[in-house]
Formats: C-alpha cells, sequence, structure tokens
C-alpha cells in the first residue's frame, strides 16, 4: 500500500507548513496512465480538479454530470463530474473515481474522500509527515460485531458496581477485566496496521487470561485473596532477580543503590514470608503461578467443571501462540497475512472477552440483543 510524503508549502498567515499530498495515476481518454500530484482535504467529499485538467486527460468537460461546489463564505463553483480509472499501487485500481471538473482555473487540485479515502483506512502521520493507506481491517461482519461489543463495553464500565463483588473479588475481577479491555485496544490497534504476524501473541496472553478468570470466579472470594498475596510472591521474585545484577543499566543500580532499599527490601522479604507457604509445590519449589498448577491443567480442569473446551483451545489457539512466540520453524513457515487470519483473531478476541464479560453482566440489566451476544460469543471456537 502507498505512502505519501507531505511537502511543504508557504502560507499568508502562517508561514511554511506540512500539506498532505497523494501521488495518484488517472488513466486519460488512450488507455495510458498520467501520474498527479494532489492536495489530500479530508473535508471535501468529492476530489476536485480544475477545468484545464479535462483537456489534458482528454475529458469533454461538459459531458459530465453539472454539480454546484459551496466553498467557504458561500462561494459557488460550477463543475463537471467524471468518473476516471485512478491507481495509487499497481495492484490497488479504482475503476471508477468521481472527479468534479470546476468551470475555472482558480481552484486546488484536491483529492477528496469518495471513491478512494472511503474505502481505505488513511493515517495521518504527523511524526514521519507522510499519509499511509491501508485496506480497512475488518470485514463488514466483523465490524458490526465490534461495535456492539465495545458499546456493550461501554454500558458495562458505566454501570460497574464494586459493591456487588465483596473485597478483595472487587479488585482482582477489575483488575482483570481492565487487563482484557486494554488486550481488545492492542488486537485493534494491531489489525489497523495490518501487523497480524503479532496478533497471535495477543490471543495466546487473551487466552491465559480468560482461563485465569474464569478458574477465579467460580470461587471468587478465596481465590482472589490468593491472587492477592501472589502479587507479594512476584515482588520479592523481582526483587531478588535485581539485586542478583546490581551493574546492569542505570535503572537496577539506582534500585540497588536507593537509600530507601534496606527498608523495603526487608518490608518485600517479610510479606513474601507471610504468604510463601500457599504457593509451594510438593518438592518444597514455588510455583510460577497464583493459581498453582500448569496452564494445560488448569485448562484441563476449566474443561471438566465447565461448559467450554478450555482444554481443546489451549491444544489449538494457546499452543499456536507459544510456537510462535518461540520460533517454531513450521509455524514461521505457513503463517499467513490473508484475511481469513485476521478474521480468525478478530473472532477470538471478542470470543475470550465475552466469557470474561458473561460473568460480570450476570448482575446487570442488559438487553435481550446483548446477552444473546454476549451467549454466542462465548462458546467453543475450536
Amino acid at each position: 500500500m502507498p505512502a505519501w510524503a507531505w511537502r511543504r508549502r508557504p502560507t499568508v498567515q502562517f508561514g511554511e507548513i506540512w500539506i498532505p499530498f497523494a501521488q495518484i495515476e488517472l488513466r486519460k481518454q488512450d488507455g495510458r496512465y498520467q501520474s498527479l500530484a494532489l492536495q489530500i482535504d479530508s473535508g471535501a467529499v468529492v476530489s476536485l480538479l480544475r477545468r484545464s485538467m479535462a483537456e489534458f486527460l482528454g475529458i469533454n468537460l461538459t459531458s459530465g454530470q453539472q454539480i454546484s461546489l459551496a466553498g467557504i463564505g458561500g462561494h459557488h463553483t460550477t463543475a463537471y463530474v467524471h468518473r476516471i480509472e485512478t491507481r495509487l499501487d499497481v495492484d490497488l485500481i479504482f475503476p471508477a473515481v468521481p472527479f468534479a471538473f470546476a468551470d475555472t482555473e482558480h481552484v486546488p487540485n484536491l483529492l477528496g474522500r469518495l471513491g478512494i479515502f472511503d474505502q481505505l483506512q488513511i493515517d495521518f502521520d504527523a511524526s514521519l509527515h507522510q499519509t499511509i493507506t491501508r485496506t480497512p481491517w475488518l470485514n463488514e461482519q466483523d465490524a458490526q460485531i465490534w461495535k456492539f461489543i465495545q458499546e456493550l463495553d461501554q454500558h458495562v464500565v458505566s454501570r460497574w458496581d464494586a459493591s456487588i463483588y465483596p473485597a478483595p473479588a472487587n479488585r482482582v475481577i477489575n483488575m482483570m477485566i481492565t487487563r482484557a479491555h486494554q488486550m481488545m485496544a492492542t488486537i485493534m490497534n494491531l489489525a489497523k496496521v495490518h501487523n497480524t504476524w503479532d496478533l497471535i501473541l495477543i490471543i495466546r496472553a487473551f487466552y491465559e487470561l480468560a482461563a485465569q478468570f474464569e478458574y477465579l470466579m467460580q470461587e471468587s472470594q478465596e481465590r482472589s485473596q490468593k491472587y492477592i498475596d501472589f502479587i507479594k510472591v512476584s515482588k520479592y521474585t523481582q526483587m531478588q532477580k535485581r539485586l542478583k545484577y546490581p551493574d546492569v543499566g542505570v535503572v537496577l543500580n539506582r534500585f540497588v543503590n536507593s537509600p530507601l532499599r534496606t527498608e523495603g527490601e526487608a518490608r518485600i522479604t517479610q510479606e513474601y514470608h507471610e504468604v510463601r507457604s500457599g504457593f509451594l509445590r510438593q518438592n518444597g519449589r514455588e510455583w510460577d503461578q497464583w493459581y498453582c498448577m500448569k496452564l494445560r491443567d488448569l485448562a484441563d480442569h476449566l474443561t471438566q467443571s465447565g461448559p467450554y473446551n478450555w482444554l481443546a483451545e489451549y491444544d489449538l489457539w494457546y499452543a499456536e501462540g507459544s510456537a510462535w512466540t518461540h520460533g517454531d520453524p513450521f509455524q514461521l513457515s505457513k503463517y499467513s497475512h490473508e484475511e481469513e487470519t485476521v478474521h480468525k483473531y478478530i473472532q477470538l478476541s471478542y470470543h475470550y472477552y465475552c466469557r470474561m464479560l458473561k460473568h460480570v453482566t450476570s448482575t446487570m440489566v442488559l438487553t435481550n440483543e446483548q446477552y444473546q451476544v454476549i451467549k454466542v460469543c462465548s462458546e467453543d471456537f475450536c
């Protein structure tokens, strides 16, 4: 997909500024393509060209549909609309883009929305001074579901009542739902820039979060306390690793030499020993997870105790993400950037998100349509 460099242009009131331009090709009447640089005007409905451009392209100006274009201050310009085959890249051709040819030379050549920008994603990158074009990141079906889930997400947030879940469950549930919300935003951002190769990594993390949440909600009070206790274990473990490498990096050096180190180290160590016994294996070593089992064993437990086949999803989606993470040769050789790959990962994202929302919305008043979407999106995806 093309990326168009901006250009510096002088203005009367503001000096030189960056102006977005597009380098496109219009097909002339003789079949050849003519390259043109047009100023991008995202506020213009239709693209605009000067009168002389019609003759240049071999077009009979007045044979087009006559319209009247209103400008700033109410000034009207007569123009004639012609549909022209437009090429943005070698394999990106729009067969009939409407261009309004003004009956005057006193107008700028502008590229408007109709026929091009309404079919693409446009990113005005002020850092790189360029306009980046991409194909839409969602198909029509996924777009409808995504918008619906966004509305549902806002509905849940606006009606969230932490008092429904006594402490510490309210804190942990809120932490996990917030993290799921962040993952949905990350998936959207990656998909928008067509970074499909990293989507599976977020889905892998989403699966693990959703599985933990499912386990948590089976006994929310007791397991939430265990989750909070494990924060102390994780904090102690990270502290020990930092102390092991005191000279690696400026940040670690500041940590080791901090005047608060002695007090902080003693407090973290004491808190750790208060909860450590709850996370010991039979061999005396600590578990790496707050739920005190391997993730696959957790998936098996959830499959046996609930309505979803978490184990199958572990062997399919989580394992696929792990193989990709660790550079598995087969995964790297077969990975696809095609639309169906994005579609699958988008579906998986709202699949796991809806499983989590299903728990927290059980005490909320939703429409029948909202309940139905949550139910359908929560089903097994194997």
